[in-house]
C-alpha cells in the first residue's frame, strides 16, 4: 500500500462516523492496492466465543451473513482450507 493510499485510507477512516462507511473506505483502500482483495468484518460475541455475523464487501456491494460459528471451528477451517 503506498503512502498516499495510506494518507487517504487514514483520512477516510477519521471522517468515517459509522462502521459501513468505515469499512467501505478500508475496502477501496485494500482495492486500490491490489483489485481482486475484498475486506469481511466478523462481528463476535466474546462471553460465548462465536461469530454471530459477517460483513463482506466486493466492490460496492455490502453483504450481511448472520452465523453462529466457534472462533475454533472457523480457525480449524481455516487452516484446513490452507
Amino acid at each position: 500500500m503506498t503512502l498516499r493510499s495510506l494518507d487517504s485510507l487514514a483520512h477516510a477512516l477519521g471522517a468515517a462516523i459509522t462502521l459501513d462507511p468505515a469499512l467501505v473506505a478500508l475496502n477501496e483502500s485494500v482495492a486500490d492496492a491490489d483489485r481482486d482483495a475484498s475486506v469481511a468484518y466478523f462481528r463476535v460475541e466474546p462471553r460465548r466465543g462465536m461469530i454471530v455475523e459477517r460483513v463482506r464487501l466486493l466492490g460496492l456491494v455490502m453483504s450481511l451473513v448472520a452465523h453462529q460459528a466457534s472462533l475454533a471451528e472457523r480457525l480449524i477451517e481455516t487452516i484446513r482450507a490452507g
